[in-house]
């Protein structure tokens, strides 16, 4: 009995840090009200729209568009970008290969085609896996950057 109290205890704590490190979605209310503002005059026919916070001065709303696809938008005091998220089993080959080639044992975990300044590249949000069973967690994220033209590989940041 004492086994299984253990074992119980130790599965809700561990479910509650993974429910503590997703805690970066907001509601709306926490947005900064220029952001609301410009999202709702840009996107006028959207769905499920979340909003997250990725620092104390950057937003970004996660929503599905008019098409039916999931598409985002980060708002920053440097301006915004545009996100159009594909699904990672379109990833194109060349990112593939560059992934395999230069981040041996790395996985896609997230791939989208960045719009900022009349400017598009592709990004591959790559990391590994770390840990026992189901509590594995990313280690060492990077996000790639590619040239939407040519598929040329720019270079990666750290997150």
């Amino acid at each position: 009995m004492k086994k299984i109290f253990t074992f119980a205890t130790l599965l809700i704590l561990a479910q509650g840090i993974l429910l503590a490190q997703e805690g970066k979605t907001v509601s709306e209310s926490s947005v900064t009200p220029r952001y609301v503002q410009d999202f709702q005059r840009q996107q006028k026919n959207v769905k499920d729209v979340s909003w997250q916070k990725i620092d104390s001065t950057t937003f970004e709303a996660i929503f599905t568009n008019a098409d039916g696809e999931l598409q985002g938008m980060r708002f920053s005091p440097k301006g915004t970008e545009d996100r159009y998220y594909i699904d990672p089993q379109y990833t194109p080959q060349f990112m593939k290969d560059t992934i395999d080639h230069m981040f041996n044992g790395y996985t896609i975990k997230q791939v989208y085609v960045k719009i900022a300044k009349r400017k598009s590249t592709y990004h591959a949000r790559i990391c590994k896996r770390s840990g026992f069973l189901f509590w594995k967690k990313d280690k060492d994220p990077k996000v790639l950057n590619f040239e939407t033209a040519t598929g040329k590989y720019i270079d990666y940041t750290n997150e």
